[in-house]
């Protein structure tokens, strides 16, 4: 039985489990799990911050130097780097933290990282001209790099923040994580009409907001509510049944705030097969809807200024789908605006799976399957 370790910048939870398919892959092998949040994240209570219930069980490290021991001495045969730590350096984490991926590579086993980068921003003129640059220079440093053989980015697709990313590394044409859902279940579909698909981003709730954007006491969950409130009312009065499908990560009770809609805490795949409009905000999930030609209404709220990065990322992604979008700030005629601003699958539903969904390049192969081939 082969033993394959996955390295996690957060606590684990059965939704990540999932999400990497290591259900599948477990079957015939042994799955371990390092957890390296609290060498990350000294400064955070992560107790306090994710809940209990539904984490995987794994290994916790509160020291970098025991952690480096304790990973010299595994016997391992392959890693899924799920950090953002990298070889000649983490951009998240910062130089000193180099030693872990260091101590990987002397293993002489492939330790494969997923890139599965999402920034609209990236298709307009000005971010995109920073990112060619960057792209340049990196490729002038690394042109005499010698790859090491053993890392491995799976591609999500070809956008230039992935391709800079995955700049100097060994390249594997794959998809997105949404992608990866859609090939394990491939069964026919049939859409139930009347039924709208909530996606949460998890705005005021989200633990991992904490760790990368800070802990943001400004955003206003009770004005925001309302307004979303508002909004499954509006679609129940004209006769659509509304699911919440919550984030994963976000504890039950903080979602009760939420009224006129069937709360659902997994599945959000099926849930959004079967659905007839979607509305989100600025979930990544938004793939799903995509992949299966929903009809989606793009939903902002000035609450969502709290958050910069999510704000700044809707507002292009708008320049993206033509600026169609319902502004929950002006409630006034909202079941008119709701049929005005829907999106329906056409050329930027292609153009957004090209760039954001899967690689022209791809192997078309589940998660899994690419695992077990790496392993032989």
């Amino acid at each position: 039985m082969k033993k394959i370790l996955l390295l996690t910048w957060t606590p684990f939870f059965k939704s990540d489990y999932k999400r990497y398919n290591l259900d599948i892959l477990e079957k015939k092998n042994k799955i371990i799990i390092f957890d390296i949040s609290q060498i990350l994240f000294k400064n955070f209570n992560l107790n306090k911050i994710y809940k209990k219930k539904d984490r995987i069980k794994s290994q916790s490290f509160l020291n970098i130097k025991k952690f480096i021991i304790e990973l010299k001495n595994i016997d391992i045969d392959l890693v899924i780097n799920a950090t953002g730590l990298e070889r000649n350096k983490s951009e998240w984490f910062g130089k000193k933290y180099n030693i872990i991926f260091d101590t990987l590579l002397e293993k002489d086993i492939k330790i494969v990282s997923i890139i599965d980068f999402k920034i609209i921003e990236s298709l307009f003129l000005k971010r995109k001209i920073v990112s060619y640059v960057k792209y340049i220079i990196k490729y002038l440093k690394i042109i005499f790099y010698t790859k090491q053989k053993n890392d491995v980015t799976l591609i999500g697709s070809e956008n230039i923040d992935n391709k800079l990313k995955c700049l100097g590394r060994n390249v594997f044409y794959s998809h997105s994580f949404c992608y990866d859902y859609f090939l394990r279940e491939r069964k026919k579909i049939i859409t139930k009409k009347k039924t709208v698909m909530f996606i949460d981003t998890g705005y005021g709730f989200h633990p991992d907001f904490f760790l990368s954007r800070g802990i943001n006491k400004s955003f206003d969950i009770n004005n925001y509510s309302k307004k979303i409130n508002f909004l499954f009312k509006s679609f129940n009065d004209l006769g659509f049944k509304v699911y919440f499908l919550s984030h994963p990560k976000v504890k039950k009770e903080k979602q009760k705030i939420y009224k006129n809609c069937t709360i659902i805490h997994n599945n959000t795949n099926k849930y959004i097969r079967i659905s007839d409009i979607v509305v989100t905000t600025t979930s990544s999930t938004l793939d799903f809807a995509i992949i299966y030609k929903k009809k989606i209404l793009r939903v902002f709220s000035s609450e969502i200024e709290a958050y910069p990065e999510n704000a700044r990322n809707f507002k292009l992604g708008s320049k993206f789908f033509d600026n169609k979008f319902l502004d929950l700030d002006d409630l006034s005629n909202l079941k008119k605006k709701i049929f005005e601003n829907i999106l329906r699958p056409g050329a930027l539903y292609k153009k957004y799976f090209d760039i954001f969904i899967k690689h022209p390049k791809s192997h078309n192969m589940k998660f899994s399957e690419i695992i077990i081939s790496f392993l032989k």
